[in-house]
């Protein structure tokens, strides 16, 4: 997968993909991951490193009654 700094992505551990986040780091099995991780609930921008292994470029559209 080519990544780019600025690049916005979704990653399966983050709210089921469907939570969108922007590249600010890339290592060579992870990246730096900018966004909401309250889920939309406090309005915060916090940075966390994911595995590169669940980056999605696009977002999950499976409903949440179908994830659990």
């Amino acid at each position: 997968m080519d990544l780019k700094l600025g690049q916005k992505v979704y990653h399966k551990d983050i709210y089921w993909g469907k939570e969108q986040m922007k590249v600010v780091g890339i290592r060579e099995k992870e990246v730096e991951l900018q966004g909401d991780y309250s889920g939309g609930t406090h309005n915060v921008c916090q940075k966390d490193w994911q595995p590169l292994e669940g980056v999605l470029l696009e977002k999950n559209e499976t409903p949440y009654s179908e994830l659990r």
